[in-house]
């Protein structure tokens, strides 16, 4: 995503009639690396798989690719509404996939289904259809010029890339952590460790509230000595 998301709820809450133009500019660019980046996956993972069996090579082909467009398509409402602090729909938008996987959770559990696959695959494609109908509720938020602009690349990335390279590290440790605690956990022990990290991340809940509302106002003052007090 090239930590254009974020580079949009600044530049979108700073113009907000602008706001459509700087979302449609961002997901062309994050549609024009992710192809690259979808191809690759594609004949890279089933190498780095191999001793898996031969249906999770194919659902990680089918993963990054869905993943990746789900992401470039899902991102544009969620920012938009964000932007110009529309709090309720930006929760509702970006609650959507949450409830999704757990309304799939508990169909899967009532049918019988185990199968992590079939499982992550279907929750794929709804991913999809609901990226998809999430700009609906922001169709009359969208502002201004939505034909991609160029020009505004370069400011995009120019905020973007340092935000994601300040993450770089927290993120490399976090898989780093489960990779190793796989190889060492028994397998019975792994699932207590995928619930034992999510109740971990509940402390964040305030702090990562808390920003995600100050950050698009602070982006709105002028002064640029007021923004960075």
């Amino acid at each position: 995503m090239l930590g254009l998301s974020d580079a949009v709820i600044y530049y979108g809450s700073r113009h907000p009639r602008q706001v459509g133009r700087y979302a449609v500019s961002a997901t062309s660019l994050i549609a024009l690396f992710a192809v690259p980046i979808g191809v690759a996956g594609w004949h890279v993972l089933p190498l780095l798989l191999q001793a898996q069996s031969q249906d999770i090579r194919r659902a990680s082909q089918y993963w990054v690719v869905g993943m990746t467009a789900a992401c470039a398509i899902g991102a544009v409402p969620v920012v938009v509404a964000r932007a110009l602090q529309q709090n309720r729909l930006w929760n509702g938008l970006r609650l959507a996939p949450a409830l999704w996987w757990v309304a799939l959770l508990g169909g899967a559990a009532l049918v019988g289904v185990r199968s992590a696959t079939s499982l992550g695959l279907t929750f794929l494609v709804g991913l999809l259809v609901v990226s998809c109908l999430t700009f609906l509720p922001v169709v009359d938020r969208l502002r201004g010029n939505l034909r991609p602009d160029t020009g505004l690349w370069r400011p995009l990335l120019r905020f973007g890339i340092p935000n994601v390279l300040a993450g770089i590290p927290q993120l490399a440790g976090q898989r780093a952590d489960q990779l190793i605690l796989v190889t060492l956990l028994p397998t019975e022990q792994i699932g207590d460790y995928a619930v034992a990290l999510a109740w971990a991340g509940a402390v964040n809940i305030v702090s990562s509230s808390l920003t995600a509302v100050a950050f698009p106002r602070m982006a709105r003052l002028e002064s640029h000595d007021t923004r960075r007090q």
